[in-house]
């Protein structure tokens, strides 16, 4: 029986086949199995909206159309393997819950995972940092970093700065683990930042991606790359957000989520009223509280 990996990786090798569609199907067929016990009228009522429906549905029933969809599936997997990449699904356990907030249109249909992804089940707070940053948001959030540790949270960072680095650094100082979310294919993390996820790896920390292996770099990913670091949080901060950067996209996303959104930033920055904002060390109380782990929660 295929795995939902194996559906997942087989139905996005379907041409014209897009993320609408295959969260569309995965969210009511987890498995290829599961699509095959109901109908085809059922099926295509699932995909209404959708374009050429009746001739996808149609390669969704039939072994012949959908064989070497599945073997193309099966050698993706065999391949990650000896990597120690999972493909995660949100079928399954190990899928942060938090990605099913995100519109259809912007949730990845599944995740490329190195290290032991139980990890993305913990307390999670997101860093979102567009280098340089002002000397005095880059202190503070060092601290709002060292807080987080000592209260067990996990830092989420991207996997493309030196910021990134730092908090990569400071994690495993505190034998603690992280999470970093690339921008592109796993093949092409920034050879500056390798070292830094060994470090996590080593300390129960993963890497994510929702885009395979070789996929990139790619300016326009980096705002998937972002929402996916805010939805799979329980906190979000952003230092210094450029209005439109792909960072600002996702306080946006955040906040209109009910997410705990806050801000580091100089006090001549000009942020939307709902966001917090951190001015110093005493400001950081609040992230604990949104978090539910200050002693005066």
């Amino acid at each position: 029986m295929p795995s939902p990996a194996h559906f997942a990786l087989a139905l996005n090798a379907i041409d014209g086949v897009g993320r609408v569609t295959i969260n569309k199907l995965l969210s009511h067929f987890p498995t290829y199995d599961d699509l095959t016990r109901y109908p085809r009228e059922q099926v295509l009522t699932r995909l209404k909206g959708v374009r050429q429906a009746s001739d996808l549905v149609n390669t969704l029933f039939s072994d012949e159309a959908m064989a070497p969809y599945f073997d193309h599936a099966n050698t993706e997997l065999d391949e990650l393997r000896p990597k120690r990449v999972q493909v995660l699904v949100p079928s399954e356990h190990l899928w942060p819950s938090g990605l099913s907030d995100l519109p259809v249109n912007q949730r990845p249909p599944y995740l490329y995972s190195y290290g032991p992804a139980p990890t993305l089940h913990l307390p999670k707070t997101a860093l979102f940092a567009s280098p340089p940053l002002v000397d005095d948001s880059f202190e503070l959030s060092q601290t709002l970093v060292r807080l987080l540790l000592n209260y067990k949270t996990v830092p989420v960072t991207s996997a493309w700065s030196g910021f990134d680095v730092v908090v990569g650094k400071l994690s495993d100082g505190a034998s603690l683990p992280s999470v970093l979310v690339a921008d592109r294919g796993m093949m092409h993390v920034v050879p500056t930042l390798r070292p830094t996820v060994s470090l996590a790896v080593r300390n129960r920390g993963v890497l994510i991606s929702p885009f395979p292996m070789n996929h990139g770099p790619f300016d326009h990913d980096a705002r998937e790359r972002a929402l996916v670091m805010a939805a799979i949080a329980q906190a979000n901060v952003f230092l210094d957000p450029a209005p439109k950067s792909p960072e600002w996209k996702a306080m946006a996303w955040s906040m209109e989520a009910g997410r705990p959104t806050f801000a580091i930033a100089a006090p001549t920055a000009e942020l939307p009223p709902a966001v917090h904002r951190l001015n110093g060390e005493a400001d950081l109380e609040w992230v604990l509280l949104a978090l539910g782990l200050s002693d005066e929660a």
